[in-house]
């Protein structure tokens, strides 16, 4: 019945497993579909202005581009009003300044003409343009009525003529003009620059350069209606595509908020409580989370490797000097305790006499005879070529007999000679620690019993503070 109930909720999980991966799926298609959605009316939203601007700076050309024509129509019905004040004045006053100011108009400024080019050159409706060159024909025509006035005026006042300009100088007077005297010579001239045909020219000129004016401006009111009109639209949809880019960009966030921010979320809550990762939320995630979690099993593998390689000697496997360093730092000052330094007897005739592969396993016999000799939460470390450190807490001088026998024992095993591994002696100096010992000190103690009994009989054991050695 146990197993059933437990096949049972193994099953069951199972197929929510399955059934929440499933249903990931969806959401990451929905993910994207939504991101498209929300890239097209971005550049939808971009082309949209960029008819914006170019309407707007279309409708700037335009509006410069009236400015500019109505200036220039203003220009030649300028010229043709100065024409118009040049010659009264030069009949009236009969001055022969007005009649140079007139002929400087024609021949060097040349207002009319310049603002007719530029006219042609900005207006591309020809029906338009046909009114301004109208009124320049008609102020053309008027202005043969206006010279043949001054050269009434000329001749009747005696100027000499040759000093006029070349348009006045090709005038002849009719015969029936000619006959008159001088006064209806003066009279004649202001009636022709006066009268009611002189000022119909006129008005004919300033009506075209009206129905111009009128024509432009009404192809401007136009353009900008119809302008008006597209921007109207173009911000209604652009309104539009903004409510459905809001309500795209609050959906993604609830989806990326839901599924995937929460999620990371109680991954990290679960990092924080625990080392490896709760495996729910989207199959993404969750694919993620496992294999986290299998990186992180493999790191923490790799991990604890590297902290025993680190710590232990290569070849003995017992402590090494690194991590024996690391315990003198961590208790500067222990309790109680008590420290062996143990030194092979001439290892190096060991090595030149049977070989380095006999001073290796050497070297494993004593490590593996210490590590069994001692207790499990005592340190066996190996400081040096053929120098082991024992390191023992809680224990004190009054221990000193059991720490000599266990010290013999290994020593009478390392007597025995075995397969491959000769007889070999042993040297060990103890001490002892007390409240104001500090563990260099207890080091400095324990090395310097060792040098006593290296520097005497080897193969014994000293205890720091006693005057004679154990085998004596």
């Amino acid at each position: 019945m146990v197993v059933v109930f437990i096949s049972t909720n193994i099953n069951n999980s199972q197929k929510d497993n399955q059934k929440n991966r499933t249903s990931s799926v969806p959401f990451v298609r929905i993910l994207f579909i939504l991101i498209g959605f929300i890239v097209a009316i971005c550049v939808i939203l971009a082309i949209c202005m960029n008819h914006v601007i170019a309407i707007n700076s279309q409708n700037e050309a335009d509006t410069l581009n009236y400015v500019v024509c109505r200036d220039n129509a203003e220009r030649l019905v300028n010229g043709s009003k100065n024409l118009t004040n040049q010659v009264r004045f030069f009949v009236v006053t009969e001055e022969r300044e007005y009649a140079d100011n007139y002929f400087r108009e024609i021949n060097a400024t040349k207002s009319r003409e310049n603002a007719f080019e530029e006219l042609a050159k900005r207006t591309s409706n020809k029906e338009y343009l046909s009114h301004m060159e109208k009124a320049l024909q008609l102020s053309k025509e008027l202005e043969r009525r206006e010279i043949y006035a001054m050269r009434l005026v000329a001749d009747a006042k005696g100027y000499l003529i040759e000093s006029f300009a070349l348009q006045l100088r090709q005038i002849t007077i009719s015969p029936e003009d000619n006959a008159l005297s001088n006064e209806e010579k003066l009279a004649l001239a202001k009636t022709m620059v006066t009268d009611y045909k002189y000022e119909e020219y006129t008005r004919k000129i300033y009506s075209e350069v009206e129905q111009f004016s009128g024509s432009i401006i009404k192809e401007l009111r136009i353009k900008q209606n119809e302008s008006t009109n597209s921007l109207d639209i173009l911000l209604k949809v652009q309104i539009i595509l903004i409510i459905i880019l809001a309500i795209l960009v609050i959906t993604l966030a609830f989806i990326v908020v839901r599924f995937i921010i929460l999620p990371l979320k109680n991954f990290s809550t679960d990092l924080q409580e625990s080392e490896f990762m709760n495996e729910k939320g989207m199959r993404e995630i969750s694919s993620f989370a496992t294999a986290y979690n299998k990186l992180l099993e493999k790191r923490n593998d790799e991990r604890e490797k590297l902290i025993y390689t680190t710590n232990h000697d290569s070849l003995t496997g017992v402590y090494n000097r690194l991590q024996f360093e690391k315990l003198l730092l961590k208790d500067s000052r222990p309790k109680s305790g008590a420290l062996i330094i143990i030194d092979i007897d001439l290892f190096k005739e060991v090595n030149d006499t049977y070989g380095h592969t006999a001073g290796d396993a050497t070297l494993k016999k004593l490590a593996n005879l210490l590590s069994s000799s001692f207790r499990s939460d005592d340190y066996v470390c190996r400081i040096g070529g053929d120098e082991f450190v024992v390191v023992m807490k809680n224990i004190g001088s009054k221990n000193k007999e059991l720490i000599k026998n266990k010290i013999k024992a290994v020593m009478a095993k390392c007597a025995k000679p075995e397969e491959n591994i000769p007889a070999f002696t042993l040297s060990a100096g103890v001490a002892f620690s007390d409240k104001t010992t500090s563990f260099k000190k207890l080091y400095k103690n324990a090395d310097k019993a060792l040098y006593k009994v290296k520097d005497s009989q080897k193969n014994n054991i000293m205890f720091y503070g006693d005057d004679k050695f154990v085998n004596q």
